[in-house]
């Protein structure tokens, strides 16, 4: 009677294990490539916007700078800016106080420096 081997398996060179970090290196390699090729491609449109916040956030603070320097003083628009009417009360003439404008921007700047 004949007996039938069972079919020899070559064995893996590489157990599972090592299989496994192999691949778990690969992944890891593959995934810093890609954040560094993401990052290249992000970055000058990030620097774009994070000046453009930078400037918002300046032109914010000036003008509350200049808001709170102008309500702390008391300065009344009709003091910067006349306006002349005439007997109907139809406005005929704006007259623009330089000499009261500069010291409010003089003060103001101080204050923001």
């Amino acid at each position: 009677m004949a007996m039938f081997r069972p079919r020899r398996r070559w064995k893996n060179p590489l157990s599972r294990t090592k299989a496994f970090f192999i691949a778990l290196v690969i992944f890891f390699v593959m995934l810093i490539q890609f954040l560094v090729f993401v990052e290249n491609r992000l970055k000058p449109t990030l620097l774009i916007l994070a000046s453009q916040k930078a400037e918002q956030l300046a032109k914010q603070a000036i003008t509350d700078a200049v808001t709170k320097r102008i309500t702390q003083q008391g300065v009344d628009f009709n003091q910067i800016v006349k306006i002349e009417k005439d007997n109907e009360g139809r406005i005929q003439a704006y007259q623009f106080n330089f000499k009261e404008y500069s010291r409010i921007v003089g003060d103001s700047t101080f204050t923001i420096e």
